[in-house]
């Protein structure tokens, strides 16, 4: 889930830093490692070379706050 968006001065002003803190819960079977991989891998592929189209300088960076294994119902 995308929990907080914070960027921008006003609405018609492209921002020079948009943040967002995003949140997620694996199920047991996947590692926090593998789906971290998977996000940069589209960051990394698919975000990134279209914002640097526009603007040669983007940028985007993910900084891991917490992790925890999944729960498991029994």
């Amino acid at each position: 889930t995308t929990n907080q968006i914070t960027g921008g001065s006003a609405s018609n002003i492209i921002p020079a830093l948009c943040e967002f803190i995003f949140e997620l819960r694996h199920i047991p079977q996947d590692t926090r490692i593998e789906i971290e991989e998977k996000i940069q891998h589209f960051i990394t592929h698919e975000l990134l070379p279209h914002m640097q189209q526009e603007y040669p300088d983007a940028r985007i960076t993910l900084d891991a706050i917490a992790g925890a294994p999944g729960l498991q119902h029994v």
